[in-house]
C-alpha cells in the first residue's frame, strides 16, 4: 500500500524570493492613495505577485503531472491521493490506473474539470471518500452518480448553488459535508439529500441558513448534524422525526427561539448530545427539561443569566457545560444554581467556569457521580464546603476567587488527583491562602497542585508524603525555603516556584529522577552556586528557568552544558522593572 499527498502550496510573496528572482523590490512605503506614480507603484507590486503565484501554479502543476508518469507503473497500489494544483485542469489518461485508491482529496483545485475526472474514475469501485475543497466550484456535475460506492463526500468551501439531481443515487453515501457554501439553494439540497437512505451525517454549518426546511424530517437515518453558524431562528417540528438523531450542534446560531427549537428538539427522544454554545443565549426556559434523554448539554460562551429548575429533569446527563472561555467576549452571568441540579445523579462533569457564582447549593452533594468541577474565576469569598462531602471527585478547579483559607475537611477528597485554587496577583493580600491545611496528606491520589499568586510562607510536612504529587506550582508566594523532604515526591516531574524568597533548595532534590522542569525565576535572595550542581545531576531535566536572578550568563551556559539536551531560560530584568511587572507579563502570557 500506498499514500501519496502531493501538496504544493502556493508560494507566498517573501523577500527571499525577490532576493533570489534578482529583480528589485518595489518601494510602497508611505505611499498615499490619489497620486498617479504611487497608484502606478501599487500596481506594480500586485503585478508581480501574480506573476509569482502564476509562476508556482505551474511548477505545481508540472510536479503533479510528473508524479502520474512516474508512478504509473505502480498505480494499483494506491489506497489514497491528495493532491493540490490550482492549474490542473484535466487529469492525465494514466489516472485511470489508480482505480484502488479508496480516498481521493483534492484541495484549491479551482480549475479541474470534475465532469472528465468523474468520467475517467467509473472504474474506480473501491473509492470510498472524495473531498473537493477549497475550489470555489459553483456545481457538481450530474455524473458523480459513476461514483456509486462513495460513503463519504466532503464539498465544503465552495461555491455551490445546488446539488446535482444525480446525487440521489448515490445509495451508499453516508456522510456529506456542505460547510461553508452560502449561495447553496437550501431547499433542492435538502429535497435531495433526503432521498439518499442511508445518509447518517450531515454538515451545513457556516451556510447563512435563514430556515431549516421541513423536509429535514425525511432523514430517518441521520445521526449526527451541525447547522451551526447560521441565520435562523426556528427550527420546523418535523424535527421529531429524527428518530435515529444523537447529535445536533447548533453553536453560533445567535437568533435562536430558544423556547420553540427546545420544543422541537424536545420530540427527539433517541437525542445524547446538544451544542449551543456562542449563541447569546440570556436563559435557559423550562422546555429545556423535554430533553430527557439528554447525556452531554454544552452551553459555554453564551449570556446566560438564569437556569430553570427544569435542568434537573435532565436525569440521564452526563457533562454540563455552562462556563466560559477566558479570551471570550460573551461569558455566562450565573449569581446562582436551581437545587433541581442535585437531581442529575448521573452527571461526571460540571462546568461553571467565569459566572459570578458566590455559593454552590446544598443539593450539589446528591451527584454521587461526580468526578470533575470547574467553578473558576467565580466570586467565591468562602471554600464551598458543599465540595468537602463529594468524596468522588477527582478534579476540582477554583482559580481565582476571593477566599483565603483552605478547609481541614479538604482531606475528605481521597480520590482528588487535581485540585487548582491559583490565586489573583492583583487581589489584596486578605483575599489570598495563607496556608495549607494539614489534611492536604490524606488526598493521597492528588497529581496536581497549584496554588500560585497567594501569600503562603511555610508548606506542611504532610504535603510531602502525597507520593503520587507530579506537578506542584507555588508561584508568587512567600516561601523561603524548599524543605528536604520534597526528595520523597518520587513521581515529581515539575516544580514552579518563581517569585518567591527561597533562600535554601535542598541537595535531595537531585533524587527526584523524573523531574522534567524547574523554574527558579525572581529568587534573587537564592545562592545558585550549589543549586547548579544539584541541578545539573537531574539527568531527566527537560527545562530550566533561572531568570530574573542575578546570575552571570556564563554560568547559565554552564549549566546548559552540564545538561546537555535540556533548555535553559536566563531572561534579564529591564531597567527598572520589579517583581509586579514580572507578575503582570506572566499574567498576560
Amino acid at each position: 500500500m500506498r499514500y501519496l499527498a502531493i501538496l504544493c502550496s502556493i508560494l507566498i510573496l517573501s523577500d527571499k524570493l525577490f532576493s533570489q528572482s534578482g529583480k528589485p523590490k518595489p518601494n510602497i512605503v508611505n505611499l498615499k492613495v490619489g497620486r498617479k506614480e504611487d497608484s502606478s507603484a501599487i500596481k506594480d507590486y500586485f503585478k508581480r505577485q501574480r506573476k509569482l503565484k502564476n509562476e508556482a501554479d505551474e511548477i505545481q502543476l508540472n510536479q503533479t503531472l510528473e508524479f502520474f508518469n512516474a508512478y504509473e507503473s505502480v498505480a494499483d497500489t494506491f489506497t489514497a491521493l491528495t493532491i493540490t494544483s490550482s492549474k490542473l485542469a484535466r487529469f492525465p489518461e494514466s489516472f485511470k490506473k489508480f482505480k484502488n485508491i479508496e480516498s481521493l482529496i483534492l484541495m484549491r483545485c479551482q480549475s479541474v474539470n470534475l465532469y472528465d475526472l468523474f468520467d475517467k474514475m467509473r472504474d474506480f469501485n473501491k473509492l470510498k471518500k472524495l473531498e473537493i475543497i477549497f475550489s470555489n466550484k459553483a456545481g457538481i456535475p450530474e455524473n458523480i452518480y459513476l461514483l456509486s460506492n462513495l460513503e463519504e463526500l466532503n464539498i465544503s468551501n465552495n461555491q455551490l448553488r445546488k446539488l446535482p439531481d444525480s446525487i440521489i443515487y448515490l445509495k451508499n453515501l453516508k456522510r456529506i459535508n456542505l460547510m461553508h457554501n452560502p449561495y447553496i439553494a437550501i431547499g433542492q439540497a435538502f429535497d435531495r439529500l433526503a432521498q439518499i437512505q442511508k445518509l447518517q451525517y450531515l454538515d451545513f454549518s457556516f451556510s447563512q441558513l435563514d430556515s431549516i426546511p421541513q423536509t429535514i424530517g425525511d432523514f430517518k437515518e441521520l445521526t449526527y448534524l451541525d447547522i451551526s453558524d447560521n441565520r435562523f431562528n426556528t427550527i420546523p417540528g418535523q424535527f421529531g422525526n429524527l428518530n435515529k438523531i444523537k447529535e445536533i450542534n447548533l453553536n453560533g446560531c445567535k437568533k435562536l427561539n430558544l423556547k420553540s427549537v427546545l420544543q422541537a428538539i424536545g420530540k427527539c427522544k433517541s437525542l445524547e448530545t446538544l451544542h449551543m454554545q456562542y449563541s447569546l443565549i440570556e436563559d435557559i426556559p423550562s422546555e429545556i427539561g423535554l430533553l430527557t434523554n439528554l447525556k452531554y448539554l454544552y452551553l459555554k460562551n453564551n449570556l446566560i443569566k438564569s437556569l430553570s429548575s427544569e435542568i434537573g429533569n435532565l436525569k440521564s446527563l452526563i457533562v454540563l457545560d455552562l462556563g466560559s472561555d477566558i479570551m471570550s467576549g460573551d461569558k455566562n452571568q450565573l449569581t446562582s444554581l436551581p437545587s433541581s441540579i442535585g437531581n442529575l445523579q448521573d452527571l461526571k462533569s460540571l462546568s461553571l467556569s467565569l459566572n459570578k457564582l458566590d455559593k454552590l447549593p446544598a443539593s450539589l452533594t446528591q451527584l454521587k457521580k461526580l468526578e470533575g468541577i470547574d467553578i473558576g474565576w467565580n466570586a467565591f469569598e468562602k471554600f464551598p464546603e458543599a465540595l468537602c462531602e463529594m468524596t468522588n471527585l477527582k478534579a476540582i478547579n477554583l482559580n481565582v476567587n476571593f477566599f483565603n483559607a483552605i478547609p481541614e475537611r479538604i482531606g475528605n477528597l481521597t480520590n482528588l488527583e487535581v485540585l487548582l485554587m491559583a490565586g489573583d496577583f492583583r487581589q489584596q493580600p486578605k483575599r489570598k491562602i495563607k496556608s495549607i491545611p494539614a489534611s492536604i496528606g490524606q488526598c493521597k491520589k492528588l497529581r496536581v497542585l497549584n496554588l500560585r499568586d497567594h501569600v503562603i510562607e511555610e508548606l506542611p510536612a504532610e504535603l510531602w508524603t502525597l507520593s503520587s504529587l507530579e506537578e506542584l506550582n507555588l508561584m508568587d508566594n512567600l516561601l523561603s525555603k524548599i524543605p528536604d523532604e520534597i526528595s520523597q515526591l518520587k513521581k515529581l516531574k515539575s516544580l514552579n516556584v518563581k517569585a518567591n524568597d527561597i533562600v535554601y533548595f535542598p541537595i535531595s532534590f537531585s533524587n527526584l529522577k523524573e523531574i522534567e522542569y524547574v523554574n527558579l525565576a525572581y529568587n534573587p535572595p537564592l545562592d545558585f552556586s550549589p543549586v547548579f550542581g544539584i541541578l545539573a545531576s537531574c539527568k531527566s531535566l527537560l527545562k530550566v528557568d533561572i531568570s530574573y536572578n542575578e546570575l552571570d550568563i556564563e554560568r547559565a551556559k554552564e549549566l546548559k552544558r552540564s545538561l546537555n539536551d535540556a533548555k535553559v531560560i536566563k531572561l534579564e530584568l529591564k531597567s527598572k522593572s520589579t517583581k509586579a511587572d514580572v507578575m503582570k507579563e506572566e499574567e498576560r502570557k
